[in-house]
């Protein structure tokens, strides 16, 4: 398993919930990585935010900056010499699957919504208190307070 690393959990349940629960599965068992690239058990973030924020917008939901320790899902393709299109099919979520994600590894959020042109953040960056002086919280920040906005994707237009 990768080292301690930024990522981004999308989901609908407000960050005053989140910052108390964190983040379990929702289903025991584990992961397991299925030869097409699929993935089952665990709790599945990306390692890029845009991707999280298009899944957050769907579901009227945040974008949640975590600490995340888990199974690098392209990489265990590449190293198990998977297929051309498992390879593909990993690379459009970029995940990382944690067995469990606490509050104190659950950073920051905000809120993602679709605009006209896209998908972007929006309302104040809201920090976990339990991670106020987090070394991860300026960039953090940076990262997630500005104003990028993402393409919708294609079949949800």
């Amino acid at each position: 398993m990768p080292d301690d690393r930024i990522t981004y959990r999308a989901d609908t349940r407000a960050p005053s919930e989140i910052f108390i629960s964190g983040f379990t599965p929702r289903f025991a068992g584990g992961i397991k990585i299925h030869d097409g690239g699929q993935v089952l058990g665990g709790v599945s973030t990306s390692k890029e935010l845009p991707i999280a924020m298009k899944y957050a917008a769907m579901y009227e939901g945040y974008v949640y900056a975590v600490r995340a320790k888990g199974v690098d899902v392209l990489q265990h393709m590449i190293t198990s010499r998977a297929s051309n299109g498992a390879i593909a099919n990993a690379m459009t979520q970029m995940e990382i699957h944690c067995e469990i994600i606490s509050p104190i590894n659950v950073l920051a959020a905000r809120k993602a919504i679709v605009v006209d042109s896209g998908i972007r953040l929006s309302g104040a960056l809201e920090i976990n208190p339990l991670n106020t002086h987090a070394p991860e919280i300026a960039l953090i920040t940076m990262v997630m307070s500005t104003d990028m906005i993402v393409d919708i994707p294609h079949n949800h237009r």
